[in-house]
């Protein structure tokens, strides 16, 4: 009651900086209350842009409900439902460091004190960042993410554990952590020499791969962003495929409009993607096609947007790939199935389906003396360089935390 009070005493006072100053003198004499007040105006905050941003005129009105001058009974009562989950419970998880940093989120290794487990934790950027902050649109197309994600229940496809808000009011969801490098960091230590992808190794990750997409294209969902820095390695030999965040979807419920837009990394993108017409499941054949030819040789495969010069190009490019114990018509089927992957043209591509029943009759004609699994690899090359990279413990992390600080409920 004291917490709803004092809500709508600081919303009455109309001006933000007149609310922001009274919030501060507010969280240095009492700063439970500063901080529960400041988070309810963020709660609410982001739920009056999602609702002034959606279609039609119920939209419109709930957004006006939630205003300082609307209805205070509805905004207690939207409160109470969310706030209903956290008040009371033990804090959920704590962050531990960074992983990567994008325009509108970050991932964070967290720790789940509950479980004793760590995760990967992706959230939005923070409110009152002029550089950073998301839009309604952005907004929406994280939520999608996490639905998209949440759906798709494949070994190789990361999968999301919980979605909320945190205490500053950002959206999150939480995810399998995947100890172990990326392909693209993969292909930098081959290039330093200090790991060495085979043939076999490169058939099956990208077999893995294509068996992913192929289930998530039969989910009626393109991924849009197949790359190596989207492709993980774990260490104990598993591929998974990462970041679904401007992945199409078509499902009911969905936040954002997914109609084709022109997103994605440059090298990897298929030549109708960046026209923006229209985007179909060959789109993420042809990402995997570039990112197996980078596997292959270390380096990044240009094309033209022309189509004679596209085919030209990539005929000279796919002579760097030499395969030790090989045959050289089995070479010239490698090759080949990159050239139909990479197709200028997209009814030229074969399926993802396709790709990996081919990836797999390529891999009986490699000698087997050059056979090394993945596990292996995983296990002699990806742990020991997992293990010198520096990291936080949980427990004192966890310890370390005042007053749930870096919490998320």
């Amino acid at each position: 009651e004291e917490l709803a009070a004092e809500y709508e005493r600081v919303a009455a006072l109309g001006e933000p900086g007149a609310s922001e100053a009274e919030l501060e003198r507010l969280e240095a004499r009492a700063p439970a209350l500063g901080a529960a007040l400041r988070r309810r105006f963020a709660l609410l905050e982001n739920l009056r842009s999602l609702a002034q941003d959606s279609e039609g005129g119920a939209g419109k009105l709930l957004a006006g409900l939630l205003a300082p001058a609307g209805s205070v009974e509805l905004r207690a009562e939207l409160l109470s439902e969310i706030e209903s989950d956290t008040q009371g419970l033990s804090p959920r998880f704590v962050a531990l460091d960074e992983l990567a940093r994008g325009g509108m989120s970050e991932i964070l290794r967290a720790w789940d004190p509950a479980l004793k487990r760590e995760l990967a934790l992706k959230r939005l950027a923070p409110h009152g960042d002029p550089e950073r902050e998301p839009t309604a649109t952005q907004v929406r197309r994280f939520i999608d993410e996490a639905r998209i994600t949440g759906s798709l229940e494949h070994p190789s496809i990361v999968p999301v554990h919980h979605f909320g808000i945190d205490p500053d009011g950002r959206l999150y969801f939480t995810m399998q952590r995947v100890p172990g490098p990326t392909f693209a960091e993969v292909i930098e230590l081959s290039r330093k020499g200090d790991a060495m992808w085979t043939l076999p190794r490169v058939v099956r990750a990208l077999l893995a791969v294509c068996e992913a997409v192929a289930f998530a294209h039969d989910q009626r969902v393109i991924h849009r962003d197949i790359k190596p820095s989207n492709i993980m390695l774990s260490i104990h030999g598993e591929v998974k495929v990462l970041d679904f965040g401007i992945a199409r979807g078509e499902f009911e419920g969905r936040e954002a409009r997914t109609e084709s837009v022109v997103m994605g990394s440059r090298p990897y993108m298929a030549p109708e993607r960046l026209d923006g017409i229209s985007d179909s499941p060959s789109v993420d054949v042809y990402s995997a096609g570039m990112s197996l030819f980078e596997l292959l040789s270390g380096r990044t495969m240009s094309l033209s947007i022309n189509p004679i010069s596209h085919d030209q190009a990539m005929s000279r490019q796919l002579q760097y790939i030499q395969v030790p114990g090989m045959s050289q018509a089995a070479l010239e089927d490698l090759r080949d199935l990159i050239r139909r992957m990479c197709a200028y043209t997209r009814d030229y591509r074969p399926s993802a389906a396709e790709v990996a029943r081919d990836l797999e009759q390529l891999s009986y004609a490699i000698d087997r003396r050059h056979h090394i699994q993945l596990e292996e690899f995983a296990r002699t090359t990806v742990l020991p360089i997992y293990e010198t990279r520096p990291r936080v413990n949980p427990e004192e992390a966890f310890q370390g935390t005042e007053d749930g600080d870096e919490f998320f409920k």
